[in-house]
């Protein structure tokens, strides 16, 4: 007979959209996945075993790369939750004299992914002619982050530009030629850029509000925590 193994319990989340996502926690296997690519210290790879973590524990039912980041974040938060328990250290540098302080936070206190109804995707450039956007995807994010700042930033405004319309006619930009698509992108006026890089900031992120006396010269502090990298270290 064979050895059994551990079956974990299963649980339900709700993306930004209302997606409503089953997933189990991470288990050891995933943990030293994670912990490897954490000790490469290469973002890239440490985006890879995140990518490769909520597949696994989403049952292979997502398609991760073209989810927007603050899902993944999300999603993640979820299951190193389960995984770990909802209370983690993370040391953090006082903001006056820079001694590093341990805190324990709860993660099931940490802000997830709230879209803002005002972050309106819809950009008019004319009175007929306008774009639609949509959130930059985990793909996007993994492949621009060793690009130069420029790069990386035009590559995320082009990718989030999902329609083009004028008059009666659409154009969605993933059946159009890229050099088309870049051609309208550059062809923009710099208050039309702005619009986008706007839309694009103005998406939300895992964030926590870390709020501590300092150990050493007892400053206040209340460090805002952003983004799912501050939440591994």
């Amino acid at each position: 007979m064979a050895i059994p193994t551990f079956k974990s319990l299963t649980y339900e989340t709700e993306l930004a959209d209302g997606t409503v996502v089953k997933y189990r926690p991470y288990v050891v296997r995933e943990e030293r996945q994670l912990l490897i690519a954490l000790e490469a210290g290469d973002e890239k790879v440490v985006g890879r075993a995140i990518q490769d973590i909520i597949d696994a524990c989403t049952f292979g039912k997502l398609n991760i790369g073209k989810l927007p980041v603050y899902d993944i974040e999300h999603i993640f938060i979820k299951m190193r939750s389960k995984a770990v328990g909802a209370k983690i250290k993370l040391s953090s540098n006082c903001s006056k004299c820079e001694e590093p302080n341990e805190q324990e936070i709860d993660l099931d206190q940490v802000n997830t992914a709230k879209l803002d109804p005002a972050n309106n995707p819809r950009i008019m450039i004319t009175e007929d002619m306008g774009m639609l956007l949509r959130p930059p995807s985990y793909d996007i994010v993994m492949s621009t982050h060793k690009e130069s700042r420029v790069e990386a930033l035009y590559e995320t405004v082009i990718s989030c530009v999902d329609k083009i319309f004028d008059g009666d006619e659409i154009f969605e930009c993933n059946k159009e030629p890229r050099e088309e698509v870049v051609a309208f992108v550059e062809s923009l006026s710099y208050e039309y850029f702005n619009k986008i890089k706007d839309y694009i900031e103005a998406l939300p992120s895992v964030s926590y509000d870390m709020v501590f006396e300092c150990n050493k010269c007892n400053e206040h502090n209340n460090i805002k925590l952003s983004g799912l990298a501050n939440f591994f270290t």
